[in-house]
């Protein structure tokens, strides 16, 4: 067996997959290739040795360091005897889900829940000299906000359950598609 180190190519083409994914998830690029880098590494790394992995300015890293560590997804560690700032990724990764799900994605789904409701119950009340069409355009609008309002709690409970079990069951979803036509 030799002693060499793990392929660089390979560790850069998980960073650069992960940094793709981020951005899909809207995210920052930068985000998941420093957290991707990091939590290949079996030690901790500095901020120089961050930046000579991925490619990114020193202060393109320590911006992103900031970010991930108010996510939670990348901590500090001490280093007896070195004053300098040591990074390790968080490596519980349904943790690190979990905690996106619950702090992005349900605060989201449920802004547009409150929005989608709210105008639902303006639609249901079309103004008093509205003409009978308008009125009937008004219901249907209202009809059809309520499904709008029905799928964004749908999403709301599927996010739930992935943050709670790690698992969702999409049973209704079919069922909510074929009802709407």
């Amino acid at each position: 067996m030799t002693d060499e180190p793990p392929a660089p190519q390979g560790v850069a083409l998980a960073a650069e997959t992960m940094g793709d994914l981020l951005v899909f998830w809207g995210f920052k690029r930068s985000m998941g290739v420093l957290w991707t880098v990091l939590y290949l590494q079996r030690r901790a790394m500095t901020q120089e040795e961050i930046a000579a992995a991925t490619g990114l300015s020193l202060g393109s890293v320590s911006m992103t360091l900031g970010e991930l560590e108010r996510w939670g997804v990348v901590h500090r560690k001490l280093v007896p005897r070195d004053r300098r700032r040591f990074y390790v990724a968080e490596t519980d990764v349904r943790s690190m889900v979990s905690r996106v799900l619950r702090e992005r994605e349900l605060h989201k789904l449920r802004g547009v829940i409150q929005n989608l409701e709210a105008a639902g119950e303006l639609l249901r009340e079309p103004p008093h000299d509205a003409s009978g069409s308008h009125k009937r355009d008004s219901i249907l609008m209202a009809q059809r906000m309520d499904s709008l309002v029905e799928l964004a709690q749908l999403g709301e409970q599927l996010v739930q359950k992935l943050i709670q079990v790690g698992q969702v069951d999409l049973g209704r979803l079919p069922d909510l598609a074929r009802k709407r036509r």
